[in-house]
């Protein structure tokens, strides 16, 4: 009798990291493209980043865009810009469990963040993270790794400019 050893199958189910990356974003709302693609967002604020010359601009949904994620209802949305650019889409919802389920059909398992106290499924350009928020709520948070990274050197080039002042 020939006995065939085989190693454990993780997400079978899962399209993998590709397919986020792939997508880039929630539903039709692309991260690192041009908020002028969006006309179902609204501006809503803006916000000053220190050690740069450009805020963030944070858009919302128009009323009646992107009601659901399947059967789960979106409580809140917001997407913020950077120079035009979506550099962030934030979804609150109420914790359902069926969430986590569908992300780990989608992207296979997500590692847990300690410092952010999140599970998260990384690309090179997408930063996917689920946070439990209260008792209550989940927050889905999609950033441009790729966008995030140009602010953070943009900030060091500022403290750079200015210890080279001293």
């Amino acid at each position: 009798m020939i006995i065939w050893l085989i190693g454990p199958c993780y997400g079978i189910n899962a399209q993998s990291l590709d397919a986020l990356e792939k997508k880039h974003g929630f539903q039709d709302i692309i991260l690192d493209t041009d908020i002028s693609d969006n006309p179902q967002l609204v501006y809503k604020k803006q916000v000053a980043l220190k050690k740069s010359e450009y805020p963030i601009h944070v858009y919302i949904r128009n009323k009646g865009s992107y009601p659901n994620i399947g059967e789960v209802p979106i409580k809140d949305m917001e997407v913020k810009v950077y120079l035009k650019k979506i550099i962030e889409i934030k979804i609150i919802t109420p914790k359902e469990t069926d969430i986590m389920k569908a992300l780990k059909k989608l992207y296979g398992e997500p590692s847990f963040s300690v410092r952010s106290n999140a599970w998260e499924w990384q690309t090179e350009g997408v930063l996917l993270s689920l946070i439990s928020v209260g008792k209550k709520k989940l927050e889905i948070k999609y950033a441009s790794r790729k966008l995030n990274q140009y602010i953070k050197d943009k900030k060091e080039e500022g403290i750079e400019d200015l210890s080279t002042d001293f």
